[in-house]
C-alpha cells in the first residue's frame, strides 16, 4: 500500500463548479468526498460557461496533469455537460456557449474515448430540466435580451438523449436526470414539455441547483456506481491505514505502517 491516492474525477460546467458550495446546506461534492474519504481523491474540474468542444479540448490536458504514466490512477469521472450546449440565445455570450446537436454528439464520443482509453471507468449526465420562466427573469436582471428563450425543456432533452445514445454505444453508464427531476417533481411529461412546470425547489435561476436538486444527484450517481461498477463502491475500496481503534497501543508509529502493509 502507498498513501498515492486514487482519483474520481467531477468534470463539467459551472453546475460542477458549484457543486463545492454549500447549497440550502448540502454541498454534492464534499457529500461524494465523504463516501470516498481515505479512498479517494475527489477532484472537481468543473468549468463555469463551458461546452461540451471546451471540454473535449480541456480534458486531455486535465490527464497530463492527473493520470499517472501507467493510467490506472483516475477510477472514476463523471462527465456533466450539455446544458451551455443546448443553449440558444442570440447574444455574443449566447452564441460563445451554444453547440450544434451534430458536433455534440461528436464531443460526447471524444470525451467518452479519452476517458476509455485512459482506463477510466465513466459516467455520463445529461442536462436536467430547465426553468424556461426563471432564466427569463434571471436573464432580465443580468441585462440580457434575446429573440428566442435560453433553452426549453423539449431543447435540453434532445441533448440528453444525445448523451443516452452515446453512452449505448460505448456500453457506458448514463444518469437521466432530465427523467429524475421530473419523476421527482411527479410531473406528467406533456407538462414538463411545455415548460409549464414550477422548477424553484430544484433550481435558483432556472439552471442552478439547490440542494434538493444536488442531492438528487448524488442519489443517481451511487445507484449508477453500486449497478456499473460495484467494485469502486466507496465501502468496497481499501481503506488508507488501519482504524485507529484497531491499532495496538504499545506499537509505535513505524511499527503500525508496517503491521498494515508496507510504504512505499
Amino acid at each position: 500500500m502507498t498513501l498515492n491516492y486514487d482519483k474520481f474525477i467531477l468534470l463539467g460546467d459551472s453546475i460542477t463548479e458549484y457543486s463545492v458550495y454549500s447549497t440550502d446546506n448540502f454541498s454534492l461534492s464534499q457529500a461524494i468526498q465523504n463516501l470516498y474519504s481515505r479512498r479517494l481523491d475527489v477532484l472537481v474540474r468543473g468549468f463555469g460557461g463551458y461546452n461540451s468542444t471546451h471540454l473535449a479540448y480541456i480534458l486531455p490536458e486535465i490527464l497530463k496533469a492527473e493520470l499517472n504514466a501507467d493510467k490506472n490512477n483516475i477510477k472514476l469521472m463523471t462527465i456533466f455537460i450539455g446544458t451551455n450546449d443546448a443553449s440558444q440565445v442570440d447574444d455574443r455570450m449566447g452564441r460563445m456557449q451554444s453547440v450544434d446537436i451534430q458536433k455534440f454528439q461528436e464531443n460526447i464520443e471524444t470525451l467518452c474515448e479519452l476517458a476509455l482509453s485512459s482506463n477510466i471507468k465513466p459516467i455520463f449526465i445529461g442536462p436536467a430540466l430547465h426553468g424556461k420562466k426563471l432564466v427569463l427573469d434571471a436573464l432580465k436582471a443580468e441585462g440580457r435580451s434575446s429573440n428566442v428563450p435560453w433553452s426549453s425543456n423539449s431543447r435540453n432533452l434532445e441533448y440528453s438523449q444525445v448523451v443516452e445514445l452515446v453512452a449505448k454505444k460505448y456500453n457506458v453508464p448514463f444518469v437521466n436526470l432530465w427523467e429524475a427531476f421530473r419523476l421527482w417533481g411527479k410531473w406528467d411529461k406533456e407538462e414538463v414539455l411545455a415548460d409549464e412546470v414550477d422548477l424553484k425547489t430544484l433550481m435558483h435561476d432556472g439552471i442552478h441547483f439547490t440542494g434538493a436538486a444536488y442531492k438528487i444527484l448524488l442519489q443517481e450517481l451511487e445507484a449508477k456506481v453500486e449497478e456499473w461498477y460495484p467494485e469502486l463502491v466507496g465501502s468496497n475500496l481499501e481503506l488508507k491505514l488501519n482504524r485507529w481503534n484497531l491499532l495496538e497501543e504499545e506499537e509505535l508509529p513505524e511499527v503500525i505502517f508496517k503491521n498494515h502493509k508496507r510504504l512505499d
